[in-house]
């Protein structure tokens, strides 16, 4: 389930981003002037700062609004209007707590997380004195909502969102209550138009918010409800098929392993006694089992591995790259990643060496660049193999 943590990592991914910006504002400056220095500049009359290991808040002018005494500060990000709010989560002595821009007091310092959750709430953790974790939502007058007594609290998809207490799961709403009573021994991370896969007694079914099952509970496992077309990745005796929201097989239960329906070509990748080929929605088999390992079609191509090796065919299964790697990932913007003597680099559609292998890192491309590593160098390169470094 999604925790309080994958909240935290979304908001210092907006951090990190605030803190690029405010390198190239003036608050920089401003900085210069003080005993302190610029964090993160805002860029709308405030700025994180901080003298040594503490940090605070000023605004334009260099007056202290946020006092330079806590651990850390996060400013508030509301995530539905994608905008800053004028009010900061701090860290002071071990605990969290939220302030507002003239440093009030909003919610205590004491938790030991604190995290914007939904519309108007936030999610907390505290640890009991037998130093067990638990998770609640209060509101932003630190009135609880939903009391801290959880062992996991999930992120809210189209409307609701598991929880877990005690060893059960249920489910809440957007309004913050209960719509599901814990009943259940687990539940899908991802909820998709009103559905959720759960277990019971070590079963899988299908309920809605409603909780009337949809799917009966006869499976081994149901993949986190990845809806295709209304096509269901379930498992049953051992073997994997799929089947649709009426619970009618469309794929029968004989395969070791079965991918998502590819949007490009409509095929489905499958594991069949330990080899890897295609199948499309009527089970015909489009690419025969004798790869040892295979990928989605991306840009009319798709990775697939022989005797060690990896090659790129097209979906008449023709080989248009030869198998000469040692590992290899999907094209993207025309170009693909593959690894050769523990070194990455990456070829065009005719198999043509684009970027040489000599890093030690690398991501796919996206938006013209991809990201590299080389020894202690890191950057991007441009589809030219152009490199350029990261500024310290």
């Amino acid at each position: 389930m999604d925790t309080i943590q994958k909240v935290f990592k979304k908001l210092s991914i907006f951090l990190v981003f605030a803190m690029v910006i405010g390198l190239m504002t003036p608050g920089v400056v401003l900085a210069k002037k003080k005993d302190y220095k610029v964090y993160v500049d805002y860029s709308d009359g405030l700025v994180m700062v901080y003298k040594g290991e503490k940090y605070g808040v000023v605004n334009k002018k260099g007056k202290i609004i946020i006092p330079i005494v806590n651990q850390e500060v996060i400013r508030e990000f509301d995530n539905l209007e994608y905008t800053y709010k004028d009010n900061f989560f701090v860290k002071k002595g071990g605990k969290w707590g939220l302030v507002n821009k003239q440093n009030k007091t909003l919610i205590k310092l004491q938790y030991d997380d604190i995290a914007r959750y939904g519309e108007k709430h936030y999610l907390v953790r505290k640890k009991d004195k037998w130093g067990d974790v638990y998770y609640g939502i209060i509101k932003s007058n630190n009135k609880a909502v939903l009391p801290i007594k959880y062992s996991d609290i999930g992120e809210l998809h189209g409307g609701w969102a598991p929880v877990k207490k005690g060893k059960k799961y249920g489910f809440i709403n957007d309004k913050i209550k209960t719509i599901i009573k814990p009943q259940y021994d687990s539940v899908s991370t991802y909820t998709y138009e009103g559905y959720a896969s759960v277990e019971k007694s070590g079963h899988y079914g299908i309920i809605n918010k409603k909780n009337k099952v949809i799917i009966p509970f006869e499976y081994d496992y149901i993949s986190e409800m990845y809806f295709d077309g209304g096509y269901i990745i379930a498992s049953k005796s051992g073997k994997v098929g799929i089947i649709d929201t009426k619970n009618k097989v469309i794929i029968p239960f004989e395969y070791d392993d079965i991918g998502r329906v590819d949007p490009e070509t409509g095929f489905i990748g499958a594991i069949k006694s330990d080899k890897y080929g295609y199948i499309n929605k009527e089970n015909k088999v489009v690419i025969p089992f004798e790869y040892e390992g295979g990928m989605k079609f991306t840009e009319g191509l798709a990775g697939v591995c022989k005797d060690g090796k990896w090659g790129f065919i097209n979906k008449d299964n023709e080989v248009i790259i030869p198998f000469d790697y040692d590992d290899a990932w999907g094209f993207s913007e025309g170009l693909a990643k593959v690894k050769k003597a523990d070194k990455y680099g990456f070829i065009d559609k005719t198999g043509k060496v684009i970027v040489p292998f000599e890093y030690d890192e690398a991501t796919s491309f996206s938006d013209g660049s991809a990201y590299v590593e080389k020894g202690e160098k890191k950057g991007t390169i441009d589809k030219n193999g152009v490199f350029t470094p990261y500024e310290d």
